[in-house]
């Protein structure tokens, strides 16, 4: 029996938040999305409807708040002396730098403008053994939690018509061709399927995956 073909502009593989958020980018751009996930879609969100619902960020409303003053220079020199990383860990280097200059805009801004929001109070968090970690207060806890995010964007990202899903449906490997990914093939409820696509992303795995 031949596997079900599917075809589609852009595949995401795995609807965990990373999922959902790279499906909302996508969607609001006016992209076609199929996302695809080994779960039912009772569980969209992953690990994520599990969780605490914490993040590091700093320059917020809310340490303003509580009088905490942070930058994104004093996060990345907290980060740096944790990390001590070697003379070569170069993406190490170059993610730190990113993350402590546009966790405000990218991922704080972004959240309160889909209705995500926060507990006023700011939490400190990872000090170190020492007091050698985060030098002032910066964990941000969501209301709702974990929870509370993933489905607020999974219920966002379900509005758009040009979203098509298949849950319950897992890879087993990805398609290749000339060096680049052009799909994927694996086992859903009715046998094999082989989805091609335009793009591929994958956001499979969660913090405890492979």
């Amino acid at each position: 029996m031949s596997a079900a073909l599917h075809r589609c502009e852009t595949l995401v593989i795995g609807a965990g938040l990373a999922g959902i958020s790279t499906a909302l980018e996508l969607l609001d751009q006016g992209r076609e999305v199929l996302l695809l996930d080994a779960a039912p879609r009772s569980h969209c969100g992953g690990q994520a409807n599990d969780a605490f619902g914490g993040m590091l960020l700093c320059g917020t409303p809310e340490q303003r708040r509580n009088k905490v003053q942070d930058s994104p220079q004093l996060l990345l020199e907290d980060w740096l002396r944790v990390a001590a990383f070697e003379p070569d860990d170069h993406w190490g280097r170059r993610w730190a730098g990113h993350y402590a200059e546009r966790n405000k805009a990218d991922i704080y801004d972004w959240l309160r403008q889909r209705g995500v929001s926060f507990f006023p109070a700011v939490q400190w968090v990872e000090r170190g053994n020492f007091g050698d970690g985060n030098s002032l207060p910066r964990y941000h806890v969501a209301w709702g939690c974990g929870r509370g995010i993933a489905q607020t964007l999974a219920r966002q990202m379900f509005e758009h018509d040009r979203l098509s899903c298949l849950f319950e449906h897992r890879v087993l490997g990805l398609e290749t061709r000339d060096g680049a990914v052009v799909g994927c093939h694996g086992r859903g409820p009715e046998g094999d399927f082989r989805i091609e696509a335009e793009h591929v992303v994958v956001c499979s795995g969660g913090i405890n995956g492979d």
